[in-house]
């Protein structure tokens, strides 16, 4: 979540907001309400048409495109911030490596600085 760009974020907390909405506790008694009305109307008058309203209103028929969406973003996230931890090592072990290659250098440039120090004092040497 910390790596998730905040766009993805706010876009993600608003399409659960709007799938949760579709399945609020007044949402569902509205609906039983709804149901229990057209089953005693489907009774009463007999209707077949009702009882098939009824039945198709009880059978949420977009529960499993719910459930398949609140899925694909639970998976979209956790990708997401796979990516991110990925890419976070990924970072630090270039930043390790660029230190450990800068310090490597300055010995390395140190080392042929000495060298030369110690090439000049041996022909200096030599020379007396």
């Amino acid at each position: 979540g910390k790596y998730l760009p905040k766009l993805a974020q706010t876009a993600v907390a608003t399409v659960l907001v709007q799938l949760r909405g579709v399945e609020t506790p007044e949402t569902q008694e509205a609906r039983k309400a709804l149901i229990a009305f057209l089953q005693g109307r489907a009774k009463t008058t007999g209707s077949k048409y009702l009882s098939v309203i009824a039945a198709h209103a009880e059978a949420d028929p977009f529960a499993k495109v719910k459930k398949m969406i609140k899925d694909l973003l639970v998976r979209l996230m956790e990708e997401a911030n796979d990516e991110a931890d990925h890419k976070g090592w990924c970072d630090h072990e270039l930043s390790t490596n660029k230190q450990a290659r800068d310090t490597l250098s300055a010995e390395a440039s140190d080392l042929a600085a000495k060298a030369d120090e110690l090439a000049a004092l041996e022909a200096k040497l030599a020379q007396e």
